[in-house]
């Protein structure tokens, strides 16, 4: 039996979010389903992005940043942080030589 929150995608957060709106008690750890909920629960769990598509929507989203020249894609193409951390006085090992795709 593989955890629910090991699958890329699924969390904490939207596991107690998929519980609230499922109707299940969010406290309880391990419960048992019936055929009828376990069907409602794995239809819930079909409908997010999950493990490959994910990481296909996110690779899609980078590349569209890059295509477009946006400032975003342009500190990803050259690994640069994205979301505004420090890179003057931060570095604490060398500076590594721009990385181009």
């Amino acid at each position: 039996m593989i955890k629910i929150e090991k699958i890329l995608g699924i969390n904490k957060k939207s596991l107690k979010i998929l519980h609230t709106q499922l109707g299940f008690n969010t406290k309880i750890r391990n419960f048992v389903l019936s055929n009828q909920k376990n069907v409602l629960y794995l239809d819930a769990l079909n409908n997010e992005k999950q493990n490959r598509a994910l990481k296909e929507y996110n690779a899609n989203c980078i590349n569209f940043l890059k295509s477009n020249r946006l400032y975003r894609g342009m500190r990803h193409k050259y690994g640069l942080p994205v979301r505004g951390q420090r890179t003057h006085t931060n570095a604490k090992t060398v500076k590594k030589i721009y990385k181009k795709q």
